[in-house]
């Protein structure tokens, strides 16, 4: 029973954490909105992950590689429905 909750609170916390990843990709489009300090924090909040992903799939201009670690992230996530 307090496992279920256990897993029930770290699945919502991690989809909260998926939200603010895709919030910081989207604040990312918009490059004037950097001098402010929240973007900065959920920038900063989400490089740690996001990070390793940078630079793997690049087709001109635009950079694919975050939408390849959210996928992965929202999958391992998923895995946790699995045991609630």
């Amino acid at each position: 029973m307090i496992l279920k909750y256990m897993i029930n609170t770290l699945y919502y916390l991690l989809a909260g954490y998926g939200f603010i990843m895709m919030l910081g990709v989207i604040l990312s489009w918009l490059p004037g909105l950097q001098q402010y300090k929240i973007p900065r924090l959920i920038r900063k909040a989400t490089n740690w992950y996001l990070w390793p992903f940078r630079g793997l799939l690049v087709i001109g201009m635009v950079d694919f590689t975050p939408a390849i670690g959210l996928i992965l992230y929202q999958t391992i996530v998923g895995l946790l429905t699995g045991f609630i």
